[in-house]
């Protein structure tokens, strides 16, 4: 049965076990080579290796199959962004939105970096406001319009969405980086209390670590520029 080998393929996926779930998907498209749900969990998993190129060429098998497939075509304007193509993804994630039932962050998000890739500024904060409506806790999406409002250099209004990420996740040492990025140093008080407290973690990670160690670095070499400039004018 292609669907019990294209379900068990998803549930190696989940435990991530690579190799077991493309060969179920493999197997599901033996048994039959136009099984969607087959076609669909290969690209994902592809995508999460990072093999965009491949992952796009079962997505677009889909789309031969079936045009108007919602999550095909957001997915291959996914690979297509991540290629460095969004002229091309524009028109494949308009019309996942197009299909989709209901307003859908991920698709709100995936059209913002869409437009962002496309240096068009306006539209992406256009988008990315909407996907914050949707979801206005998700500390991945605030990093995400932040990141964007840096690119375009609006560091002001990047700052306080990241404020508002830390808030929801003290210990989230890619935020803490981040705002150290953008120019919060060790004078802001609670900032410097939460970079204190997120070193102390018994549990903290090789990763947490470099992203704290980075934005210690970056708040220390602006500190040293800062004092080099009121030398230099006295």
């Amino acid at each position: 049965s292609p669907n019990l080998q294209s379900m068990k393929g998803s549930c190696h996926a989940r435990l991530k076990q690579g190799r077991l779930a493309s060969s179920s998907f493999n197997k599901a498209l033996e048994i039959n080579n136009r099984f969607l749900p087959a076609m669909m969990g290969m690209g994902a998993l592809l995508m999460e290796n990072d093999r965009y190129h491949p992952a796009l060429e079962q997505y677009k098998r889909v789309l031969e199959i079936d045009p108007n497939h919602l999550q095909a075509n957001l997915q291959t304007g996914r690979c297509l962004l991540q290629t460095g193509h969004p002229f091309e993804a524009e028109s494949h994630i308009e019309k996942a939105l197009q299909f989709a039932r209901r307003e859908r962050p991920d698709i709100t998000v995936a059209m913002a970096n869409v437009y962002r890739d496309q240096d068009n500024f306006e539209k992406s904060r256009e988008f990315f406001e909407k996907a914050i409506e949707l979801q206005p806790d998700n500390i991945g999406l605030l990093m995400n319009y932040a990141n964007t409002l840096v690119v375009f250099g609006h560091s002001d209004e990047a700052e306080t969405h990241l404020r508002k990420a830390l808030s929801l996740d003290p210990s989230n040492t890619r935020t803490i980086r981040a705002l150290a990025n953008v120019g919060v140093g060790l004078d802001d008080k609670n900032f410097a209390d939460i970079i204190e407290a997120a070193q102390k973690q018994d549990n903290l990670s090789v990763e947490d670590a470099m992203h704290l160690h980075f934005a210690l670095g970056s708040i220390l070499t602006k500190q040293k520029k800062m004092i080099l400039l009121k030398l230099l004018n006295t």
